[in-house]
């Protein structure tokens, strides 16, 4: 055992070692060398060595490199990119310079390119982004700057950008945000900030973001969603939140967003989400819960979702309850008779009946049962409702959500557990209303017999009198 922990800090060190070092440049495939394709005029640098953007007269082409629409350098040893070495190639549409060994952008870098659409810079070592990086490109449409190692963002890094889209910033080492940083990007669409470490999403003004329809925050570390999170993003239609540490979602969330199609809210930390959190969704489509801390299932959730399923059955239509500690107690019997009623349903809403089943993990004699597998009456017998109804009296609970039939059932099988955990001999209601109606009728009676009695008796001394009148005539 001691022998091994040497071996152990002597790999830590040199994986930390080797984590230190600065990035080195992969191996050059084809050397110094690009192609273009004259046809499409893309300028293909692919898996070559080159530090910097070549001169486009360094470069042999069968048609003028300086005119390409796309240049390629995936895979290759750039360590920057300047205003300089951009300033020939002013007809480039897409610049695509992933897989590099590039550690920063420099201010203007793309200013002499004014017809770019799209620039992506994936995959690099990028800590920081100068705020004049994307200076002067109108027609910009997508940036995506996925795994890089930005911390933060200057709010005007995208300022002015009126064309743009689509902003990708997955996987990078973002803690905070502000709304300023989409003040100039009108048109966005699309925003994906997905394995980041963001703890908490900035409140938008009325003005900013109203044009987003897809919005990725998954596998951060936002705690909590508050009434403001989304205000002003009318057109949102995609929402993940999946693989956070959410606790709490204000009831209120979602009203600023009433197109939503989408919500993914998997993998958090909830116990609990207000029965109409959703309820003005009404174009809500997918929505997932499980891998939360969720105890009681409410059936209002998904009103909307079972509504467009029956609508629309070419959408795409899916929804999860599964991996959460549910509760199968009185506040599931609503939940219970949601599911019946789906399950009964002739039309193709019985095939998500899977997909909107609970599985029970309390009480224990419930445990591991799926919720449908378990009637009414016996939830309402043996579930723990002591929490919320007093134990001594059944009148104290009500059975009215059961048939007509399991109601005096009910009511004297609560009382024998009651007995059974009180000690006590009390009799149900009915017992002591019957009470009273025995005695009244033992009167009745009584003075019934006793009302022949004398009338017997009287009749008796009559025909008595009667037969000694007759013996003496």
């Amino acid at each position: 055992m001691f022998a091994i922990q040497p071996f152990v800090l002597l790999l830590s060190f040199l994986i930390f070692t080797e984590a230190m070092k600065s990035p080195s440049c992969p191996k050059a495939k084809n050397g110094s060398r690009c192609y273009l394709d004259y046809r499409t005029m893309d300028l293909w640098c692919d898996e070559t060595d080159f530090t910097v953007i070549p001169n486009p007269a360094d470069i042999v082409a069968y048609a003028p490199p300086e005119r390409s629409l796309s240049l390629f350098f995936n895979s290759s040893c750039l360590t920057t990119i300047t205003k300089d070495a951009l300033e020939e190639y002013t007809c480039l549409i897409v610049f695509d310079a992933s897989n590099n060994l590039l550690t920063k952008t420099e201010p203007s870098a793309f200013e002499s390119c004014p017809k770019l659409e799209i620039i992506i810079l994936s995959n690099n070592y990028i800590t920081h982004i100068h705020q004049d990086s994307f200076k002067g490109l109108p027609n910009l449409e997508v940036i995506e700057l996925n795994h890089n190692k930005l911390s933060e963002i200057h709010h005007s890094v995208f300022q002015n950008l009126p064309a743009l889209e689509t902003l990708i910033l997955d996987r990078n080492l973002i803690k905070h945000l502000t709304a300023k940083l989409f003040a100039g990007v009108p048109k966005l669409r699309t925003l994906s900030l997905k394995h980041n470490h963001l703890r908490e999403w900035p409140r938008t003004k009325n003005e900013v973001l109203k044009q987003l329809k897809v919005l990725e925050l998954g596998h951060n570390r936002i705690s909590r969603i508050a009434y403001y999170s989304f205000e002003g993003m009318e057109s949102l239609k995609k929402l993940t939140l999946h693989d956070n540490k959410l606790l709490t979602i204000d009831a209120r969330s979602f009203k600023h967003s009433p197109l939503l199609e989408h919500i993914d809210l998997r993998h958090n930390r909830l116990h609990s989400l207000d029965s109409k959190l959703f309820s003005t969704l009404r174009n809500l489509r997918n929505l997932h819960l499980g891998g939360n801390r969720l105890v009681t299932p409410h059936k209002e959730w998904f009103f909307n979702v079972m509504l467009n399923y029956k609508v629309d059955t070419n959408q795409s239509i899916a929804f999860g309850m599964q991996e959460n500690p549910w509760k199968c107690d009185c506040n599931a019997l609503d939940y219970l008779e949601f599911l019946q009623t789906t399950h009964s349903n002739k039309s193709h809403v019985q095939e998500m009946i899977a997909e909107l089943e609970v599985k029970c993990i309390s009480p224990i004699n419930f445990t591991n049962k799926y919720l449908t597998e378990i009637t009414d009456l016996e939830i309402a017998i043996a579930n723990k409702c002591n929490a919320t109804h007093q134990v001594d009296s059944a009148q104290t609970v009500s059975y009215s959500f059961l048939p007509q039939d399991n109601q005096l059932k009910a009511r004297t099988l609560m009382h024998v557990e009651v007995q059974k955990k009180t000690g006590s001999q009390k009799y149900p209601p009915v017992v002591w209303f019957s009470i009273p109606v025995v005695i009244l009728l033992l009167l009745i009676a009584g003075a019934f017999i006793s009302w022949l009695a004398k009338n017997y008796k009287t009749r008796t001394s009559n025909w008595t009198s009667m037969n000694t009148v007759i013996t003496k005539v």
